[in-house]
């Protein structure tokens, strides 16, 4: 199980949205290495230390039982620790050029509303979540970590419900694609509050609509019940999971 594997809460088993925002109020902005505390959290994000936020939103908008077998109860730090260790693993892809971290902000009030990762086509099959990620994009030495640094940051994780999964569905992504270029998605997801109402549409539409300027792939793993969600803005479901949507997709509007 990976977090590309599930869908955050509640079940994304949902019908199209009842209560859209309209489109203008949700802006899809790039987000910047000072957003790192915004992605780990809930947009209460003064009430965390900075650079903590999105990994709260990690660790609030999926299942605990996820997050139990990841990071097992009686391993963790301190919750403020906790949140900052995340947040530290992933400041470096937020300014790395093959990856695009994206956010959805509410334009009346400027409350983020949720997050995407999107790996841009051409970059290497590497998730930048896995340990070794770190080493592979070389952000060790951009961020001048060492690696006791390195160690400190995952040592509360259990790599065979982390890294594991995770490095398998980048040998599937590789095999299936066989170095054609792709966008990928990975992690999604709404803060709670803000679910069901467009949201993770427009979080998709911003690399849909790049994609099918180029005719260019999106692949992207999700849980069963979020099948109808995927289907209506064009993907078809290749494996158990494992979505693709080609060209223009042709089904529904993103």
């Amino acid at each position: 199980m990976s977090l590309s594997n599930i869908s955050p809460l509640p079940s994304t088993k949902t019908p199209p949205p009842s209560n859209p925002i309209p489109n203008d109020q949700i802006l899809i902005l790039p987000c910047t290495p000072a957003d790192a505390s915004m992605l780990v959290s809930l947009p209460s994000h003064h009430s965390h230390p900075p650079n903590t936020a999105q990994a709260s939103c990690l660790y609030t908008s999926f299942p605990s039982t996820f997050w139990d077998l990841v990071e097992p109860p009686s391993q963790r730090p301190l919750p403020a620790i906790r949140l900052a260790l995340m947040a530290k693993r992933l400041i470096p892809s937020l300014s790395d050029p093959a990856i695009q971290w994206i956010k959805a902000v509410h334009a009346p009030t400027d409350e983020c509303m949720g997050m995407a990762c999107w790996t841009l086509p051409g970059s290497a099959v590497h998730n930048p979540l896995r340990k070794s990620a770190i080493a592979f994009y070389a952000w060790d030495a951009k961020m001048r970590w060492t690696q006791h640094d390195v160690e400190e940051m995952f040592a509360h994780v259990c790599a065979e419900q982390w890294d594991v999964p995770i490095a398998r569905n980048d040998r599937l992504r590789a095999q299936f694609f066989q170095g054609q270029a792709h966008w990928y998605l990975s992690p999604v997801c709404t803060w709670p509050k803000w679910q069901g109402m467009g949201v993770g549409r427009k979080l998709l539409a911003w690399a849909l609509e790049r994609a099918d300027r180029t005719g260019t792939p999106v692949y992207l793993r999700s849980a069963p019940e979020a099948r109808g969600f995927y289907e209506r803005v064009g993907f078809e479901e290749v494996e158990e999971g494992v979505f693709v949507r080609r060209g223009k997709g042709g089904v529904g509007e993103v």
